[in-house]
């Protein structure tokens, strides 16, 4: 097959795959994003000077910190259907600039051709898919946080605190990743963080002039159990061996014993510092694995693992770890519509290709330290 037979084949992936989702962007804008409009009507509690954890008006959990409703707080000042569609467009433009920044860390020049084949596996995968159909703020989040890290490459601590702190204050699980900025000990990067934290705490109180971080620490604390982590949707290590065996105490020990053992391997693998590229990465796939709610949707924030470790496995010129990124991509990007007819082991798809992930990343980053 001619180079410029691939080339078109990509060509019409690519095509084929944004009129799906396109088709699938003006589903969700003509109907309802249902996280979108959670998180919306949380930021309108916030503009009007509520409680966002003890208000008797709010009947559902709100588990975001106070921080998160700054980045909704200009969207409420539009009508709902609006505020949804330019919303459900920044996902999906973040999807696309997650590819690009992903390429751009990567490799020195952006191949055509690899571009356009990640951005067309990206929209055909049901995590982008749920995400814009929920109308998620992953993409968002770890674009920003992805930012950051490029900020941090270019040697620009500044913006890198300040993209880290978006990016957190929109998942606070993806401070994880920030682990990343403590092993590399950027300081700065810290520095400007902590200064930006301070900045949007002081924007909350100037607004609600209530204490609103104690308010959310004391509601997240009582929220933390393992009860009801098996659900398909649940796509961690959590959901995975709760989908096995209803005993608590045996998931509670298998899951601290894993969540050590994925810790103690990152920082072993990460400590030498050879590749930052593999490090953040391997960081990504680990809060995806130990989050005990990892849901479908979250990983999208594999879009930058893939990218490097597709690098990586066509540098290594070895078939059977292209084989394994191909099968790990097949099992992120599937879903069971009808769960409950599949016998349990089979559906932790997602953790699977994620744990294949994890597999590749380790060997790459060890192999890099120890040549």
């Amino acid at each position: 097959m001619g180079r410029n037979t691939i080339k078109a084949l990509a060509f019409f992936l690519l095509v084929f795959s944004f009129a799906w989702i396109a088709s699938g962007v003006l589903r969700t804008i003509s109907s309802e994003a249902p996280d979108f409009r959670i998180l919306w009507t949380f930021a309108g509690h916030l503009k009007q000077g509520q409680n966002l954890y003890l208000s008797p008006d709010i009947s559902i959990p709100n588990p975001y910190p106070p921080f998160t409703f700054l980045f909704y707080l200009p969207l409420t000042f539009l009508p709902y259907a609006g505020a949804q569609a330019v919303f459900v467009f920044l996902i999906f433009a973040s999807m696309v600039a997650t590819v690009l920044l992903s390429f751009r860390l990567t490799v020195a020049r952006i191949p055509f051709f690899g571009f356009v084949f990640a951005l067309s596996l990206v929209f055909l995968s049901f995590p982008a898919k749920f995400s814009l159909g929920m109308g998620q703020q992953n993409p968002i989040a770890y674009f920003l946080l992805l930012a950051s890290y490029y900020s941090w490459k270019k040697k620009s601590p500044l913006f890198s605190g300040i993209l880290l702190t978006l990016a957190v204050s929109l998942k606070p699980v993806l401070g994880f990743v920030a682990i990343f900025f403590l092993i590399q000990k950027s300081w700065r990067t810290f520095f400007w963080a902590l200064i930006t934290v301070s900045v949007e705490t002081a924007v909350v109180f100037g607004i609600t002039r209530l204490n609103l971080l104690a308010d959310w620490s004391r509601q997240t604390l009582s929220y933390l159990t393992l009860e009801g982590r098996g659900i398909y949707y649940n796509q961690g290590f959590a959901g995975f061996v709760s989908r096995l065996t209803q005993k608590m105490p045996l998931i509670k020990k298998a899951v601290v014993l894993f969540s050590l053992s994925i810790l103690a391997a990152v920082f072993k693998a990460a400590g030498k510092k050879k590749d930052p590229n593999l490090v953040f990465s391997l960081l990504t796939i680990s809060v995806l694995l130990i989050d005990t709610l990892s849901w479908q949707h979250h990983f999208v924030w594999l879009i930058f693992p893939f990218i490097v470790l597709a690098n990586e496995a066509v540098k290594s010129k070895k078939t059977v770890l292209s084989g394994l990124l191909v099968a790990a991509y097949l099992l992120v990007g599937w879903n069971f519509k009808n769960p409950g007819a599949f016998p349990l082991i089979l559906l932790s798809n997602q953790f699977y290709g994620a744990i294949i992930l994890w597999g590749l990343n380790y060997y790459f980053l060890t192999r890099k330290v120890t040549s």
